[in-house]
């Protein structure tokens, strides 16, 4: 079947389900006693984490310690949303597939896999005029019937971050492109300059993901 995703920002809480009840019960009386819970990550042959519960008077045996973002890692045996909960989801490797194996006493064993996918929020964006000179807030002042190009640069955040111009609640370009280094840009071409274009505005954002708001700079055309 279909593995489903879920995506987090980089620091945030995450649960990763893992179902917990068998696929096939013979018998609606029995209750299915977990005996063993394996959670593994990408292709990795070692679980990331382990809950033990043969012997030990049934006190489960927890092993994380290849977890790198495992520090606080427990396990939720509620069988309404079971599954590891990671509370700081730090690094971006962590990204991926994680597969859980959940063994039965009596009954065959079950497989849950969902796909993280950390968030890097973008947090800085430069507009450059003319591709050269680095500008905010009052550009200009220009003189009528000028032609100048800003381009909006970001160069943070994982995944790469789209990039549009706004004029007001207008998107007024929304082709970005994302660089050989890791650079997304998009540049504006305004047409020449006009009496009209005086303290006009444009608003240039940039965001990788529904989570969170995007990151805005907003430049006012001066002229003279």
């Amino acid at each position: 079947g279909s593995v489903k995703t879920i995506e987090v920002l980089q620091g945030d809480e995450v649960l990763l389900p893992c179902n917990i009840t068998p696929l096939v019960v013979k018998d609606e009386a029995i209750e299915y006693e977990v005996v063993m819970v394996l959670i593994f990550h990408g292709i990795n042959g070692a679980p990331i984490y382990s809950i033990d519960g043969r012997g030990h008077n049934h006190e489960p045996v927890i092993r994380n310690s290849s977890l790198s973002n495992g520090r606080g890692a427990y396990f939720r045996m509620n069988l309404a949303n079971p599954g590891l909960v990671l509370p700081h989801v730090l690094r971006y490797r962590d990204n991926g597939d994680y597969r859980c194996r959940v063994d039965f006493r009596d009954a065959p064993s079950r497989e849950t896999t969902v796909h993280l996918r950390i968030i890097i929020l973008p947090n800085k964006l430069i507009i450059l005029e003319n591709n050269k000179l680095e500008v905010s807030e009052l550009v200009g002042p220009y003189a009528l019937n000028s032609s100048i190009a800003f381009t909006c640069i970001v160069t943070s955040g994982q995944p790469a971050s789209k990039v549009t111009w706004w004029h007001g609640r207008k998107m007024i370009d929304n082709f970005s492109e994302l660089t050989n280094n890791g650079i997304t840009k998009n540049t504006l071409f305004p047409p020449p300059l006009s009496r009209r274009d005086l303290y006009k505005d444009f608003t240039c954002k940039a965001s990788n993901t529904n989570l969170s708001a995007p990151i805005e700079s907003r430049i006012t055309i001066d002229i003279s």
